[in-house]
């Protein structure tokens, strides 16, 4: 039953944040928007955290972050 609580506990952390849009991120990750739609068709550990709305692909930032910080975890391992 705690699990559902931590889901709604992070739920509701995404819904305070304003969600990136594909240029908006691109912009702050200095890629190009082709890079992003890449990343989110992609499975397992190199999907990019999304949300589909409609057509519409949004981000929320917070998740960009967490994904990243794993990224570079996993990339100090590896080495």
């Amino acid at each position: 039953m705690m699990e559902g609580n931590s889901e709604n506990i992070a739920c509701e952390k995404v819904m305070m944040e304003a969600l990136l849009t594909v240029d908006e991120l691109a912009k702050k990750l200095n890629v190009p928007p082709s890079w992003i739609y890449d990343r989110t068709r992609r499975s397992g550990p190199e999907r990019l955290p999304h949300y589909k709305l409609g057509k519409h692909i949004r981000f929320a930032e917070s998740e960009i972050v967490d994904y990243l910080r794993l990224k570079a975890a996993s990339a100090t391992e590896d080495s």
